[in-house]
């Protein structure tokens, strides 16, 4: 009895915390609560050939189901938050978890059909090889075996879209650099309406599929569609600053860290209630542009064919 009464008063705190943070979020709506920045350096060395994964990365359309996104935002709380803990956690960080992963489906569904910010998120799926018939059902069979990432295809083996085990996701909002990139003093990138700029954010890959290059594929993806955007363009992100191993991960991969904001807030659910801690995170930037002498190779080299093509509707209207 006194555990399901202690049960319905962490409801009802958590509910009521959440209640106020939505509400003062309300006048900035592409920076949610819940706008998780990139925290994890997932693959900064490499294992053994044997232990890196199949994979493909996927663009989510507008069509994308609710259930995709809950299994990325179950995915995101739980790297995190809750990282290689398993289930071996506490009854209320329990509830705080199941707080999180909802908002955080919520938040991501409201992102991808807001209109007036352009906004790309791209998953991670493990490829499942099989040779049964009885395994097709429910799930797509790639057509295109180009798209899979360390693949090494077997003879009379089809392959399956797995499970998400990779997310991330770029937005285009108001962020302030100041000199010489805004031509105004920084005062603050959260109070001053700075230029438009893509910011990249929610960088996650479940433990048991790391190593196998998903992050830098999945950064990637997102270079390239900002670029799409502009012919000249930049990305921004912000690394907590006690995440040395995202820091490093971010740096080999040509960003550049401009400034230290030590205004920044984070949930915590170490404590008996979920809260929100100060942490210091770091400004990275890094200048894209487009190489014109590669578009020309890869329009020569890749004609689009029908295997492709048929692969690309199958994802527009399934993913």
């Amino acid at each position: 009895l006194v555990s399901f009464f202690l049960t319905i008063f962490l409801i009802r705190r958590s509910r009521a915390f959440f209640l106020r943070e939505a509400s003062s979020a309300c006048a900035r709506p592409l920076l949610s609560p819940l706008y998780l920045y990139p925290s994890q350096g997932e693959d900064n060395g490499r294992n053994n050939k044997s232990d890196v994964v199949p994979f493909v990365i996927e663009r989510l359309g507008n069509l994308t189901s609710q259930s995709v996104f809950e299994n990325i935002a179950e995915m995101c709380i739980e790297v995190f938050f809750n990282d290689d803990k398993g289930n071996n956690i506490s009854p209320w960080k329990r509830i705080q978890l199941t707080y999180l992963r909802s908002l955080q489906s919520s938040d991501l569904k409201q992102r991808k059909l807001m209109r007036g910010a352009r906004n790309a998120m791209f998953v991670a799926r493990l490829v499942d090889a099989t040779n049964s018939d009885d395994a097709f059902k429910g799930k797509h069979i790639f057509l295109d075996l180009n798209r899979i990432q360390n693949l090494e295809p077997k003879g009379n083996t089809d392959y399956l879209k797995g499970k998400i085990v990779g997310f991330v996701e770029v937005t285009e909002r108001s962020y302030g650099l100041g000199e010489p990139y805004d031509n105004m003093p920084r005062r603050g990138h959260k109070q001053q309406c700075g230029n438009t700029r893509p910011i990249l954010a929610n960088l996650a890959v479940k433990a048991e599929a790391r190593k196998s290059g998903i992050g830098s594929q999945l950064v990637e993806a997102c270079e390239k569609e900002v670029l799409d955007w502009s012919e000249k363009a930049e990305i921004i992100l912000e690394v907590e600053i006690d995440n040395p191993d995202a820091l490093d991960f971010y740096k080999k991969r040509g960003y550049e860290a401009l400034f230290t904001d030590q205004a920044c807030r984070r949930f915590s659910t170490q404590g008996f209630f979920l809260r929100k801690e100060s942490c210091a995170k770091i400004c990275m930037r890094k200048s894209l542009k487009r190489d014109q002498s590669n578009i020309e190779k890869e329009v020569d080299e890749n004609p689009v064919d029908f295997p492709t093509l048929l692969q690309s509707l199958r994802d527009i209207v399934f993913c």
